[in-house]
């Protein structure tokens, strides 16, 4: 990603992908099937799931905590983790 301050103070995003990665199909972040109450914080960046206090990998995370056995999937809030939070801040 490249960030770059144009005149007026407008800040341009410009991202390209650098490699497609084939994946099977996660229920959980999928809109139509029925979702908790309870929220769990994914980086909107890093696709990180915050569990207790620790950032996991997305599928990672659903095995280790069987999100996806439950009969209603978990609901998802997006924020931004620390990592990507850190890596953003650096461009400024």
């Amino acid at each position: 990603m490249d960030i770059k301050l144009e005149n007026n103070n407008i800040v341009r995003f410009v991202t390209k992908e650098k490699k497609i990665l084939q994946q099977d199909y996660i229920r959980i972040i999928d809109p139509k099937y029925p979702k908790s109450i309870e929220l769990f914080p994914m980086c909107s960046w890093c696709k990180k799931i915050k569990m207790e206090t620790v950032w996991e990998e997305l599928d990672q995370a659903i095995n280790k905590y069987g999100l996806l056995t439950q009969s209603v999937t978990p609901s998802l809030t997006h924020t931004i983790c620390e990592e990507c939070y850190k890596s953003l801040t650096s461009f400024m």
